[in-house]
């Protein structure tokens, strides 16, 4: 299937207004999201360790019967992995928590199949202020970002296969994302994490987007990605 064979998406905002008064909408994009990341052969976030917030893959749990962690060199006490991405919980504690936290600050988008009326791609960021940077990611990450709020962008996907993939729908949700950022914060950096071997690398880089960090949050191939000013950001 070519490019040109899929006319029929439409890219819709969306906001907290919109995720409070369609509680349906809200479900069916956190279960999208939850499918993405799950089995995402870069992020293989199939099961997590409370803990410490490692990451295991499928292979790790299903074949490899991986079920407790131990943290870095036993960092922590021996813990039960569990379900990395729940829908009804990335409803709440993501859709719902991020978008009244940062208010105008954020701005979502996504894809919809105007033939199916599925959800096909989705992208978001918002403003992050700089001592909650700090607290997350530690000195270094910002110091590099020059000690200021910084905007983050924070997700982006696309549905699996050749129906959706490589057709143009990825590269229209991060101009939409990466032209909010540079109108409205012409002046912020902006940074994001990927890893290393991600398709979305190359689609960054072509935006404005360059490396500057290893991810210190997570590791294994993840690394972070900034522009020093949102005008710099070529949608």
């Amino acid at each position: 299937m070519k490019k040109k064979d899929v006319p029929h998406i439409a890219y819709l905002p969306f906001d907290h207004a919109t995720l409070v008064n369609n509680p349906k909408f809200t479900l069916d994009l956190a279960t999208f999201f939850c499918s993405i990341w799950t089995y995402d052969p870069n992020f293989g976030e199939y099961k997590v360790c409370p803990n410490c917030e490692k990451y295991f893959n499928e292979h790790q749990v299903e074949v490899e019967h991986i079920s407790q962690c131990s943290g870095e060199n036993g960092s922590h006490p021996l813990t039960d992995i569990i379900t990395a991405w729940v829908p009804e919980d990335v409803a709440n504690n993501i859709l719902l928590e991020k978008t009244s936290e940062y208010g105008d600050n954020f701005f979502g988008l996504y894809a919809v199949d105007k033939d199916t009326d599925k959800i096909v791609g989705f992208t978001w960021g918002w403003l992050e202020n700089a001592e909650a940077i700090r607290e997350k990611w530690g000195d270094t990450i910002i110091e590099k970002l020059q000690g200021n709020n910084s905007t983050y962008y924070s997700e982006i996907a696309v549905a699996p296969g050749d129906t959706y993939r490589s057709k143009g729908i990825g590269k229209t949700l991060c101009s939409m994302l990466t032209m909010w950022m540079g109108s409205s914060y012409s002046y912020t950096p902006s940074f994001l994490r990927t890893h290393k071997t991600s398709h979305a690398k190359s689609m960054f880089e072509k935006v404005g987007y360059m490396y500057f960090a290893d991810d210190p949050q997570h590791g294994d191939g993840r690394i972070m990605m900034m522009v020093e000013k949102g005008q710099d950001l070529i949608p």
